[in-house]
């Protein structure tokens, strides 16, 4: 069925309508498109923005140590799974079955750790005092040392405990040869012998001093001299002279003397000095 002009065009007029996209007046502007997206987020105070800071690094101070701890954890269970055979204190043995006997094998990267890390036995280090004891056995008889009121153990205990002399050597070793090691002790049983600790004058014996510096001087107005009292040496501190009379000494000249070999001048006259002369003192050829 045909349809008239007119109708046509009244439908045509019903389809524009119809079929009209909707338009708007302008695009929105940027800054209201800021403001919108602005008014979605939530808004936080200054005391919430701080509050929220503090927490983030409260939870990574936590973490830092949990996590260095689970790393070294890690490390450690790793070490024992890769050495088994220091967790057990030493080398594992297997036991391998031959015919009807079981007998014992060492693995061979295990035995060599072990052999590594096996300490040899430390050797032992004498001590002054026993270095001491086997130098002046040469010297004196070593049975006098046990006798704790003899000149001789009062001697050695000062010179291995109480001679407090700055920079003093070592004891030499035994057999050596050592003048100054044996003067120094010689003149220490002197003085124990003759009753050192009530002399009227102790002319410096058992200080500090080298044994060369045991004296004082004494000033004569008479022949205008100054003489030495105690003990007095050559150019190589080798003792040469012992003048201490009037000293309030009392007791036996002891064998020790004898090692003073650079001896020439003994003046103890006028002591309450009695016994018999050693006969070591024959040794003396300078006196």
């Amino acid at each position: 069925m045909m349809s008239s002009p007119e109708e046509s065009n009244n439908f045509d007029d019903e389809y524009d309508e119809t079929m009209q996209l909707p338009t708007h007046d302008q695009l929105p502007s940027p800054e209201e498109i800021h403001q919108k997206s602005t008014a979605d987020l939530p808004t936080l105070t200054y005391e919430e923005r701080e509050h929220l800071r503090i927490r983030r690094w409260f939870l990574v101070m936590i973490a830092i140590p949990f996590i260095t701890l689970t790393v070294t954890l890690g490390i450690v269970l790793f070490n024992i799974a890769a050495n088994p055979e220091d967790v057990h204190g030493g080398p594992r043995i297997k036991n391998i079955v031959v015919g009807s006997a079981s007998t014992p094998r060492v693995s061979t990267n295990t035995l060599s750790t072990a052999a590594r890390t096996t300490v040899p036995p430390t050797a032992h280090v004498k001590t002054q005092k026993e270095l001491a004891f086997e130098y002046l056995a040469g010297v004196t008889d070593a049975a006098l040392f046990e006798d704790g009121n003899s000149p001789q153990s009062h001697a050695f205990e000062w010179i291995v405990d109480r001679d407090d002399r700055p920079g003093r050597r070592e004891v030499p070793a035994a057999g050596a040869s050592d003048h100054w090691f044996v003067q120094r002790y010689a003149l220490a049983v002197l003085y124990y012998s003759l009753g050192g600790v009530d002399w009227k004058d102790k002319y410096r014996f058992l200080s500090w001093l080298d044994v060369c510096l045991w004296n004082v001087p004494m000033y004569d107005a008479v022949t205008e001299q100054t003489s030495f009292y105690g003990v007095t040496c050559d150019d190589e501190d080798r003792l040469t002279s012992i003048y201490m009379p009037t000293n309030s000494m009392e007791g036996t000249i002891p064998p020790e003397i004898q090692f003073l070999t650079g001896l020439r001048v003994l003046n103890l006259s006028a002591n309450s000095i009695h016994g018999s002369l050693p006969p070591e003192m024959s040794d003396l050829t300078n006196l």
